[in-house]
């Protein structure tokens, strides 16, 4: 029977982290089932969900936690009953203080639940103001219209405009 858990870390980056953290996940009979790895000016900061047998765990996460230099969170999965509704959102508005707390709060108060956000601040010098722009996936309960939360958000600014991605 295997288990999952997920995996974060950050700390200096260094030659051949990536290949290591693989090579013993694999000598464990484990998989990477997804990764979102960054890097920022000779740093790294990854979340990895990996899945294995029950009794390789303890060893792999052991060796996560071994690893010079990184500072490593490791929680387990629990498995929950999956929602009716998945969306990709994008959304551009006007970049301002506080925008990603409001984001995720209208989300949270529409009862959905973000599971991945790519953002990014963009200088237009035509407008002469910074965007912010952001790739959203939200679990939206059973029941719920998607445009609920799509007026929603709209709703932030009115210049805010978020359409559902195919």
């Amino acid at each position: 029977m295997s288990a999952a858990f997920i995996v974060s870390f950050a700390g200096p980056d260094r030659a051949n982290l990536l290949k290591q953290l693989a090579q013993f996940t694999h000598e464990h009979d484990g998989k990477w089932l997804s990764s979102k790895v960054n890097y920022l000016d000779g740093h790294v900061a990854g979340n990895i969900k990996v899945t294995a047998p029950q009794d390789q765990l303890d060893a792999i996460k052991q060796e996560f936690t071994r690893q010079q230099g990184l500072v490593v969170q490791i929680d387990d999965v629990v498995a929950k009953a999956s929602p009716a509704q998945a969306a990709k959102l994008s959304f551009h508005s006007n970049d301002r203080p506080g925008l990603v707390h409001d984001i995720t709060s209208v989300i949270d108060q529409q009862g959905a639940e973000l599971t991945h956000m790519d953002s990014a601040r963009v200088q237009v010098e035509s407008l002469g103001t910074n965007v912010f722009v952001a790739k959203l996936a939200v679990s939206i309960p059973q029941g719920q219209a998607a445009e609920d939360l799509l007026a929603a958000l709209r709703a932030l600014d009115e210049h805010v405009v978020v359409d559902l991605e195919d």
